[in-house]
């Protein structure tokens, strides 16, 4: 974590401590400072100088949080608080909302969203062999796919086709993808996973989302999707 972040918004610094399983006071003895001012930070009473904020971010930086960190990092620190102690839980949860039998079932049977139809049209258009609603099975978690290519059999790219309506939607889509595109790398390292979003993003979002994925396109943009030519009928 960078610095200015920390200065920025020093309530970060209470989501750092959670990621860490620490209490106020074992993480004010790591940070080498008092309780007292931890507390202030984390209610945003006070910000870090500077040389805080460095010293903070440079321990924090060697921590080795999970790479959800940077996905949790944009949902409001009062959320996390009263989750308690996690480890990128909120993105699991925002994933497993979509796994469920009766979810996976839905969701193969549902008919193509406008954006999806887009897709489709595209795909078919330039002769790319694709699987639509794929079911893509992780072991400890199970959800639809949009698009598999070439197939889900043996899919190279697994692809995710969504659109931004509300602030909390956002939020929770961005979690959602961050979180199934880390799973996906745990289980099959060399299949790439694309996100099509369409809905305006902050520069922070589409930081997160291409940290995560390997691609971050909107539909408008789909000239841009990498794909093989051994796909391409």
């Amino acid at each position: 974590m960078k610095a200015t972040y920390i200065i920025e918004e020093p309530r970060y610094l209470k989501i750092i401590r959670l990621l860490l399983n620490l209490d106020q006071r074992n993480f004010a003895k790591l940070l080498e400072t008092n309780q007292s001012r931890i507390s202030l930070f984390e209610r945003g009473s006070i910000k870090p100088n500077q040389k805080e904020a460095e010293k903070y971010a440079k321990i924090s930086s060697k921590a080795r949080l999970p790479k959800l960190k940077f996905i949790e990092l944009e949902v409001r620190a009062e959320e996390i608080s009263q989750r308690g102690k996690f480890e990128g839980e909120y993105a699991k949860k925002m994933a497993e909302r979509s796994v469920g039998k009766a979810s996976i079932i839905s969701a193969q049977r549902k008919k193509p969203t406008e954006q999806e139809v887009e897709i489709i049209n595209f795909l078919e258009r330039k002769g790319i062999l694709f699987e639509r609603n794929p079911l893509t099975d992780l072991g400890v978690l199970k959800f639809v796919s949009d698009f598999a290519i070439p197939n889900s059999k043996q899919p190279k790219i697994l692809n995710e086709a969504k659109r931004l309506l509300t602030i909390y939607r956002k939020k929770q889509i961005i979690c959602e993808l961050g979180y199934k595109s880390i799973k996906i790398k745990q289980k099959f390292p060399k299949v790439k996973f694309v996100a099509i979003v369409d809905g305006k993003l902050t520069n922070t979002e589409k930081y997160i989302l291409k940290e995560e994925c390997d691609q971050v396109l909107e539909t408008k943009e789909l000239e841009k999707l990498a794909v093989d030519s051994e796909f391409v009928r």
